[in-house]
């Protein structure tokens, strides 16, 4: 399962964005082809307020190298879950080629790195 009980990443400038080889919560690697495809198809409708071919680019280096075996995903309970109600209010997909942070309370902050 991909909820955990450690604190998120920090939002300061120098880390949020920082790739790591951490990994906690639910492995992309124990995804079957079916959950990585949704996976893929999840992760570009989140992607959707930019330029299409921007998009595409991004999903097509995501795929082309294995990027999601190599990424864990995780939620944040507790004070990180706004009203109780586990729609995820704080998430993170991290791995060595990529992080992704997103927390959606008092206002939305994500950022995104991917080394390509």
């Amino acid at each position: 399962m991909g909820l955990v009980s450690v604190e998120p990443r920090s939002e300061a400038s120098d880390v949020v964005v920082k790739i790591t080889a951490e990994k906690r919560g639910l492995y992309g690697s124990e995804l079957s082809a079916d959950q990585k495809k949704l996976f893929l198809e999840t992760m570009r409708g989140m992607l959707a307020m930019f330029r299409e071919d921007d998009v595409n680019a991004t999903i097509q280096t995501i795929q082309k190298n294995g990027v999601v075996d190599r990424l864990s995903i995780s939620w944040y309970g507790g004070k990180y879950d706004i009203g109780s109600d586990k729609v995820w209010d704080t998430w993170q997909i991290e791995g060595p080629d990529m992080v992704w942070y997103f927390r959606g309370v008092p206002h939305i902050h994500s950022y995104f790195q991917l080394k390509s």
